[in-house]
């Protein structure tokens, strides 16, 4: 039973990561779109 429980905590822990991992990823996307239009002006 404890065996069980360690291993959902790790899988909760990586997909918070994961989700990390994309929130940063589209923040870059946003910031780089901002910078093409603002050179565009």
């Amino acid at each position: 039973m404890k065996e069980k429980k360690e291993e959902e905590e790790e899988e909760e822990e990586e997909e918070e990561e994961e989700e990390e991992e994309e929130e940063e990823e589209e923040e870059e996307e946003e910031e780089e779109e901002a910078g093409r239009d603002g050179g565009r002006g």
